[in-house]
């Protein structure tokens, strides 16, 4: 399985192709039902052909992820099985650029003019296009939606709680040193760094959900202000230890400041996330980023 083993899959454009393949390919002889191979006969298990109706189905272990129909329409879907071996499989069948992306497979098309638009084929759905003027045209295809960030409203967020991200980034750059990055480190520049103590940092690291619900407790707006910085301070050591949680249980770490920062940002934003982020429908071509996923319940 492999490269090695796709690349001699037949490769079809049309259903007269498609159905050229099936008719001339022996089926295996003593299995029931019948299965044809596309590529090499002992492969035959993972790459076979048959006919549902008068479709022609190219299939991948036991999915039919291209399907040809008689009106000349290519049905390409994939139930869900984002994986290499799939998307190896619909780029040697159709000759057109397939890969992943967030658990789901997109597909590049050429138009006329030579432009390449992207194409998301999510678990559940399919796409359909044709094969003319030498090119794959998709002719039906599923809107994609994504959560995006309304920038407006997440500054109003931030503005809100002003107070607390001034107290924070004056702690950050008060404890902050700069050191030389390591000579393989993807950092290419010197970095700021917050030195903590195993005391600081001791205790269990939080799931995010409950990071969210934690911090959110010590940054209320309505609490004495006695209490204020006490409880800032706690803020800044629970995200700390989270920070710190691959070196946990050492005397002492160093935590990139600007990673502390970024961290009560999300987890702000976070926490906020029906007011900041609008269920957004993409542009053909656009691939969902993921960057907000699992702030809010999943939507279809």
């Amino acid at each position: 399985m492999g490269y090695s083993t796709v690349k001699e899959v037949k490769r079809c454009f049309t259903y007269a192709d498609a159905k050229y393949v099936h008719d001339k390919t022996k089926p295996i002889r003593g299995r029931s039902p019948d299965i044809r191979p596309l590529g090499q006969r002992r492969d035959a298990d993972t790459y076979s052909v048959r006919m549902h109706g008068e479709n022609v189905e190219f299939v991948l272990y036991k999915t039919p992820v291209v399907t040809y129909l008689p009106n000349g329409d290519v049905m390409v879907k994939t139930d869900g099985w984002s994986s290499i071996s799939t998307h190896q499989f619909i780029c040697q069948v159709l000759g057109i650029s397939c890969y992943g992306s967030r658990r789901s497979t997109v597909m590049e098309a050429r138009s006329a003019e030579g432009d390449v638009h992207k194409y998301i084929i999510p678990k559940d759905k399919g796409i359909t296009m044709i094969h003319a003027g030498g090119n794959w045209r998709i002719t039906q295809f599923n809107t994609v939606y994504e959560y995006r960030l309304n920038r407006k409203a997440a500054n109003a967020v931030r503005k809100k709680y002003g107070d607390f991200l001034r107290y924070i980034k004056g702690m950050v750059n008060l404890r902050s040193e700069m050191v030389e990055p390591h000579r393989w480190a993807r950092r290419q520049k010197p970095y700021a760094v917050i030195t903590v103590t195993g005391n600081e940092i001791r205790g269990s690291t939080l799931r995010v959900n409950d990071l969210v619900w934690g911090l959110m407790e010590l940054i209320k707006l309505e609490q004495p202000e006695e209490t204020r910085h006490e409880n800032h301070n706690a803020a800044l050591a629970m995200v700390l230890r989270h920070c710190n949680q691959n070196q946990y249980g050492q005397d002492a770490a160093k935590v990139p400041a600007e990673e502390v920062l970024g961290l009560i940002d999300e987890l702000l934003l976070r926490a906020h996330a029906q007011e900041i982020l609008v269920w957004t429908e993409l542009k053909t071509g656009q691939v969902p980023t993921g960057k907000y996923k699992g702030w809010m319940p999943e939507r279809t």
